[in-house]
């Protein structure tokens, strides 16, 4: 999970509480781990060029094949 810090200073305290329901969300099947990012740069949905998006989470998961 990353977790920009402009969510943390936006939601303070609360931010604490979605990160715990996105862990809940996962299963305890998962391990957890998480850090703060200052954004995230990305394509625009509408115009394609990539720009910087603030007050994001980003959450990944990963999986072996048997």
């Amino acid at each position: 999970m990353i977790s920009c810090i402009g969510r943390r200073l936006l939601m303070g305290q609360s931010v604490v509480g979605e990160v715990e329901a996105a862990g809940e969300a996962l299963g305890s099947n998962y391990h957890k781990l998480g850090f703060y990012s200052y954004g995230e740069i990305s394509p625009h949905n509408v115009t394609g060029r990539s720009i910087l998006h603030n007050q994001t989470m980003t959450v990944m998961t990963l999986a072996e094949a048997a």
